[in-house]
């Protein structure tokens, strides 16, 4: 039987085969600066994108993982790509060869490489979303419980402008449901790679125990690799 890591309240699962390698991830680059919108924006675009990359940043640190922020992981040691809102949107294209050969994005809301096509909807800013798993047997969803709530993935952690939730819309696995719409987390293979899609927010302060253990698990999960063995006991600051 499976064999679940139990960390400070949240939940990796196990490789499900001997790992050798350790996850190293590399986290997507800040978009470019854009023209604000003062009607929606206290801050210009940008800033918010910074914000969102260093909260994603001191997520992965607590929760374990070795990171480096690198627009092209071809570059690096790094065996997953993992984006957030507001990273540098480069398309699937120049991702693809490193993909299909062996590693892994994870893409949390609608900014990202686009292996998997996707739409969203904007939601009240830091109300409750219901996530309900839809296929208890993949490993992404391992120690997480069947019904939970979370909040969209542009929610900044409270300093909030707008705020949205997503759902991949290809005929790809349907691992989760968010607000009713299927495939709020979904996952495929790509190559001998693997792709990962997340509409909800699973880092940051706003995330609680199921969310970070879906980071976690969509991480190991995409690159084939080893969990980290500690978990900060507050989660994913």
């Amino acid at each position: 039987m499976r064999s679940v890591l139990v960390l400070a309240g949240v939940l990796l699962a196990a490789p499900a085969t001997a790992q050798v390698e350790p996850c190293r991830v590399c986290v997507a680059s800040v978009a470019p600066p854009v023209t604000a919108r003062p009607a929606l924006h206290s801050r210009p675009d940008a800033v918010f994108s910074t914000v969102e990359q260093n909260t994603m940043k001191s997520t992965l640190t607590l929760l374990g993982f070795a990171h480096q922020v690198a627009q092209d992981p071809a570059t690096t040691t790094c065996n997953v790509y993992v984006t957030f809102p507001g990273s540098n949107y480069v398309g699937a294209a120049p991702l693809a060869p490193w993909v299909r050969a062996g590693h892994g994005v994870v893409q949390v809301g609608d900014w990202g490489p686009g292996f998997q096509a996707n739409d969203r909807l904007e939601v009240e800013s830091c109300s409750p979303r219901g996530v309900i798993v839809a296929d208890t047997t993949h490993p992404i969803v391992a120690g997480v419980p069947e019904l939970w709530f979370t909040t969209g993935y542009w929610s900044n952690d409270g300093d909030v402008f707008e705020d949205y939730i997503g759902w991949v819309t290809d005929a790809d696995p349907n691992l989760a449901r968010i607000s009713g719409h299927d495939r709020g987390l979904s996952a495929r293979e790509e190559g001998s790679g693997r792709v990962v899609f997340a509409g909800w927010r699973v880092y940051g302060r706003a995330a609680n125990a199921a969310d970070l253990t879906i980071l976690g698990n969509a991480i190991a999960w995409a690159g084939r690799c080893a969990p980290p063995a500690g978990m900060h006991p507050t989660g994913g600051r």
